[in-house]
């Protein structure tokens, strides 16, 4: 579930003030400790006030896909 807690992080940092309405995941691997990460947030549509975004989380050493899925959320303003 940590790798589940960067995408929430990642859009709250990059569009301040935004509501976190919703989460799908996908856990294709498994992610072990002490393993460098990277995560990505992707916007795939936009409809008024919410996005909806396509969200990765990698292996930064093999790149392999351990959490994809995506997330919605409402901005304050666009």
């Amino acid at each position: 579930m940590l790798c589940a807690s960067l995408f929430p992080a990642i859009i709250g940092t990059q569009f301040p003030g935004a509501l976190y309405l919703t989460q799908t995941l996908n856990f294709r691997q498994v992610a072990l400790l002490n393993e460098a990460l990277e995560a990505e947030v992707t916007v795939k549509k936009i409809s008024g006030r919410r996005i909806m975004f396509e969200t990765v989380c990698r292996r930064s050493s093999d790149q392999v896909v351990l959490v994809d899925g995506a997330a919605l959320a409402r901005m304050r303003s666009l």
